[in-house]
C-alpha cells in the first residue's frame, strides 16, 4: 500500500505512538462516518439542507480529528453548500467522501501491527 489515506504523523501525535489505539480511533471514525454519509445521500434526494449541513459538519470534524486526508475539506464544502441551499456538485462531493472512506476501510483492513 503506497498511498495512505491517513495522516499517520497526526495519528501518532494524538495516540503517543500507540498503534492499537490509532486503529481503534480509525475504526470508530469509519463506524460513525458510514451512517452520516448515508444520511447525506438521503437528505440530498429530499433537499434536506439542515441534515446535510449537520452531517457534513460532523464528518468534517471527525475526519480532521483522526487525520483523514481530503475528507475535512470536501465535507466543509458540502456543509457550506447546504448552508447556502445550493446542491450543484453536492452528489460528486458525497461520492468523493464515500470513496475516501472506502480507502480508509481498505487501509484499516491491511494495517498490520
Amino acid at each position: 500500500m503506497n498511498e495512505t489515506p491517513l495522516d499517520l504523523e497526526r495519528l501518532n501525535a494524538i495516540s503517543q505512538g500507540k498503534v492499537a489505539f490509532q486503529q481503534r480511533l480509525v475504526q470508530m471514525f469509519v463506524k460513525n462516518a458510514q451512517p452520516g454519509l448515508e444520511q447525506i445521500r438521503f437528505a440530498l434526494q429530499v433537499q434536506d439542507f439542515l441534515t446535510i449541513e449537520q452531517q457534513a459538519h460532523r464528518i468534517r470534524g471527525a475526519s480532521a480529528n483522526v487525520g483523514v486526508f481530503m475528507m475535512p475539506e470536501v465535507a466543509a464544502q458540502l456543509e457550506r453548500q447546504a448552508r447556502e441551499k445550493t446542491l450543484e456538485g453536492a452528489t460528486e462531493r458525497l461520492e468523493a467522501l464515500e470513496d475516501q472512506l472506502e480507502k480508509v476501510k481498505d487501509f484499516l483492513e491491511n494495517w498490520v501491527l
